[in-house]
């Protein structure tokens, strides 16, 4: 799996996909919808992807970290 964010938004857009949906047309990412705790699939996003330059590969810890419930 692989992982993008993008921290210029708030909160910060969290993206994955099973390969970079920017070279591989058929894959359709999901972001994480903090509010229902939930990936949801959004083809859209394989175009933001490719034209936000604020949309940067992330670490798979960076990421659980950002997800994870505030306690």
């Amino acid at each position: 799996m692989y992982y993008w964010l993008n921290h210029e938004s708030s909160p910060a857009l969290v993206i994955r996909a099973a390969s970079d949906p920017r070279e591989n047309f058929d894959v359709v990412p999901e972001f994480w919808h903090s509010g229902e705790r939930r990936w949801i699939a959004d083809e859209n996003l394989a175009d933001e992807m490719f034209w936000n330059p604020n949309i940067r590969q992330a670490p798979h810890r960076k990421v659980e970290k950002l997800i994870q419930p505030a306690v």
